[in-house]
This record gives structure tokens, C-alpha cells and sequence, in this order.
């Protein structure tokens, strides 16, 4: 009888255990290790500080070129060297990085103001267009970067994301590597990527 509960025991922790590893899982990206879409949405879910925050909104220009000339593999070799790069930028308590998929990422920076920003935008530039050895390929990217400034209690979370997706569409108009930072009711966003994106309110 022992035996039999000491094994039940024994199954239950391993259940428990596989549980969690799997709720972990579902938040993290597979490639990079950095947290997913899924992660986002719970960060907004348990994040509520009423101080500005920004949001960077991050895709790197001309990745499917090198996917088509590489391979995938040089490709996801590349998005974690990214990664590894990204987390670099301000530190681990006031950040918070996400990979969303494809060649998108999402860094949010907690207590910033727009001059603390532009900083940390210009410091991605600076680590993510320095040169790279992956899979035996030298390798040169540059990334556009869109910025809204925010806080958690600020509209739709959804919006903020997408309000900085478009400020990043921006900048990649303009010529790519480098950034353009949302303006509420002055920011000239693209209405073929989100129509009037630009009257939403916070």
C-alpha cells in the first residue's frame, strides 16, 4: 500500500511539474527563448505601474532576402544572435522583450521618458547593425523601430502595439534603420496599414 501512494506521489509531481513546463512554454518563443505574443498579452494582463513607459516596436529590414539566400536555419541562427543583442539594451528590471514572430520584436521599457527612448533606440541601432558571424555566413542587417509613449493604463493595449507598429512603418518609409516616434493627433500614419490610426485617443 505504501508503495502503491509512494508511486501516485511520485506520477502526481511529475504531472505537476510537466504542467508547468508547458505553461511556461506557451509563452516563450522557440527560436529565441524570449517571451511570445502570449507572453505580451499577460504581461499587459499584470502589469499596471501608472508611470510612462514606451513602447519599441522593432522588424528587421530585408530578412526575407536573407532567409531566401541563407536558409531558415542562418535565418533563426540570426534571430537569436538578435536576441541575445536586444537584451544588451537598459536593464533586465526595466525591460521587458518580446519576439511576436517572423523578424518582429517588442521591447518595453517601464519609468522611461521620450529622451530615455530615443536612447535606448539609438543603442538598438547601434548593437543590431554591427556586423555578424552566423553559420560560418557574414551577415549585415539594419532595423526600423517605431515608439509609443504610454502607460499601462493608457487605452486598449492592442492599440499602443499597433500605434507603435505603424510609427515603425514610418520609419521604414523614410528609409529604414532608424526610428519615428508616435505623436497622438500629429503622427502622419500610413492609412493603408491601419487607416486612421492616428485619431485614436489614449
Amino acid at each position: 500500500m505504501v508503495i502503491i501512494i509512494t508511486v501516485l506521489i511520485i506520477i502526481m509531481r511529475a504531472m505537476l511539474v510537466e504542467r508547468a513546463v508547458l505553461k511556461k512554454l506557451a509563452f516563450r518563443d522557440g527560436i529565441t527563448g524570449l517571451y511570445n505574443r502570449h507572453g505580451l498579452e499577460q504581461f499587459w494582463k499584470t502589469y499596471r505601474s501608472k508611470k510612462s513607459m514606451a513602447i519599441l516596436y522593432l522588424d528587421l529590414d530585408h530578412f526575407k532576402e536573407i532567409n531566401d539566400r541563407f536558409g531558415h536555419h542562418v535565418g533563426d541562427a540570426l534571430l537569436r544572435e538578435v536576441s541575445v543583442r536586444l537584451q544588451q539594451v537598459e536593464s533586465k528590471k526595466r525591460r521587458e522583450l518580446f519576439r511576436l514572430g517572423g523578424d518582429e520584436f517588442v521591447m518595453i521599457l517601464k519609468n522611461c521618458d521620450p529622451i530615455m527612448a530615443k536612447r535606448a533606440a539609438t543603442q538598438i541601432l547601434d548593437k543590431l547593425t554591427t556586423p555578424y558571424a552566423v553559420e560560418g555566413y557574414h551577415v549585415l542587417i539594419t532595423v526600423s523601430i517605431g515608439i509609443r509613449m504610454c502607460t499601462a493604463r493608457n487605452a486598449e493595449h492592442d492599440m499602443l502595439v499597433k500605434e507603435a507598429d505603424a510609427a515603425m512603418y514610418v520609419a521604414k518609409k523614410q528609409g529604414k534603420n532608424g526610428f519615428f516616434v508616435f505623436r497622438e493627433g500629429r503622427s502622419k500614419l500610413p492609412k493603408e496599414k491601419y487607416g486612421n490610426i492616428n485619431q485614436a485617443k489614449p
